[in-house]
């Protein structure tokens, strides 16, 4: 049976959709979705089943939790595993990988990828998003945006965890998109991004109202849509929300490496979409491989798949002067203060790496401090009894400085900014570009500084604009 759906957001398309060809395809790949169950409650069963049977990786795991705070709501406690190969050291690469739509972090797939990378020095961080696996919540209040937020909790914690790491994400169907999404506000946190079969369909499949088979009025969702036999609730904000979601867009505002894996017999994702997030990507190289024949699991072409994943990101990881990110590759023009050496003592107050060349120390203390692209400090306060506070001198790139309370202010070369003691404050780089100033301290009598809470993704992305 065909159907057909006038486009709701007003661009006089008709969407058809052949149902029955839909509900084939669902059984065809429903052996993928069979590990979880038909119930919540089954699928954490399965879960912590998997998690107990499976074969042990080589490294040694460290179990963690990361608490994301709702507005108004419950925290969501995200259930972590961490794996660092033997000998790791602070600059060992680590990769976050985000499993797919029913999925959890003990997925096939997610899990090979995870010893294969392990197999060649990167380390591994897995987790479960809310409403999945071991984590809490109800599946039917997940939606991409709080999978993003997910995500982005995870990736801070690891950015606070490994400050001279670089990082990788890595993400499969719908965590693919989550992936794709969270390296798009990331400003440039992201080393390297890799979408296995990158579910981008899910906006197409919510215009035309079906999910797994389940029909609904696109036009006016459901509070809930019943799938897989009616034991797992789909929610009315998840539909809006992937209606609304132009992934393509938003994934283009990273510009790092990328690497897309699809199989070109996924009859749940068309291989076109992950074909299409290499087509519109701009800045550095992206690379589309596809897996003949593998489906949206890729059942049986896991070491391939995982083969091509890890040979990418151990490239992508040891490219040092022609990466973005590397100092070494910036103009011998761009700045009369040396980049100075890696800001190690300071590292856990970043997001990202930033660098420290001292000036003076007579008189006025003086420091050149050089961000990479989408590095920024906490949230801190220079405390005085009298005097004090800092002054800032751009030298070079373009960076953001923010009160707390206030709107941020974009900084360029010969621009100044003058902090008073007692006053809550951050500064940085662009999501694009290198940023150096010198930062003066203004003498004062019992002086201090004090660390807060980081300039985490979402907050930096509305800060810079994103």
């Amino acid at each position: 049976m065909t159907t057909q759906t006038r486009d709701p957001f007003g661009n006089g398309a008709i969407l058809e959709t052949n149902y029955q060809q839909i509900n084939s395809n669902v059984k065809q790949e429903m052996k993928y979705h069979r590990k979880e169950k038909t119930m919540k409650a089954l699928i954490k069963i399965a879960a912590v089943f998997l998690a107990l049977l499976a074969v042990p990786l080589a490294a040694e795991e460290n179990r963690f939790e990361v608490v994301r705070q709702v507005a108004g709501g419950e925290p969501v406690h995200l259930v972590c595993v961490e794996s660092m190969p033997e000998g790791a050291t602070a600059e060992t690469p680590v990769a976050v990988l985000c499993h797919g739509f029913t999925s959890n972090k003990n997925d096939p797939l997610i899990r090979g990828i995870a010893d294969a990378l392990l197999a060649h020095g990167i380390g591994v961080v897995r987790f479960d998003f809310n409403g999945h696996g071991e984590t809490g919540g109800e599946f039917s209040r997940m939606t991409i945006a709080n999978e993003v937020l997910d995500a982005e909790a995870v990736l801070t914690r690891c950015a606070e965890t490994h400050p001279g790491a670089r990082l990788a994400l890595v993400g499969h169907s719908q965590g693919g998109v989550v992936a794709s999404l969270t390296a798009g506000r990331s400003g440039g946190r992201i080393a390297a991004l890799v979408l296995a079969a990158p579910a981008a369909v899910i906006r197409e499949d919510m215009l035309r109202g079906n999910i797994f088979g389940s029909g609904f009025d696109p036009l006016d969702p459901p509070e809930t849509v019943a799938i897989m036999g009616g034991n797992l609730l789909v929610g009315r904000e998840y539909i809006l929300d992937a209606q609304r979601r132009d992934v393509y867009a938003e994934a283009a505002a990273y510009r790092g490496p990328l690497f897309v894996v699809h199989g070109t017999g996924d009859r749940v994702v068309p291989w076109t979409c992950g074909e299409r997030f290499v087509r519109e990507h701009s800045g550095a190289p992206a690379e589309y491989r596809p897996i003949p024949g593998a489906d949206h699991a890729f059942s049986g072409r896991i070491a391939e798949t995982t083969e091509a994943i890890v040979g990418f990101l151990t490239a992508a990881f040891a490219q040092r002067a022609d990466r973005p990110n590397d100092p070494s590759g910036l103009p011998a023009d761009w700045s009369p203060i040396p980049v100075g050496e890696p800001n190690t003592a300071y590292a856990k107050f970043f997001i990202g790496r930033s660098y420290l060349h001292k000036l003076t120390l007579d008189q006025v203390p003086a420091f050149g401090v050089t961000f990479e692209p989408g590095c920024r400090n906490n949230w801190h306060i220079h405390h005085a009894k009298t005097g004090g506070g800092q002054i800032l001198i751009v030298t070079a790139g373009v960076g953001y400085y923010q009160e707390w309370g206030k709107p941020a202010r974009r900084l360029v070369k010969g621009d100044t900014v003058n902090i008073p003691a007692g006053v809550k404050h951050w500064h940085g780089a662009a999501p694009d570009c290198w940023f150096q100033h010198i930062a003066l301290e203004v003498p004062g009598t019992e002086q201090s500084n004090e660390w807060l809470e980081p300039v985490d993704d979402a907050a930096y992305a509305e800060a810079v604009g994103r």
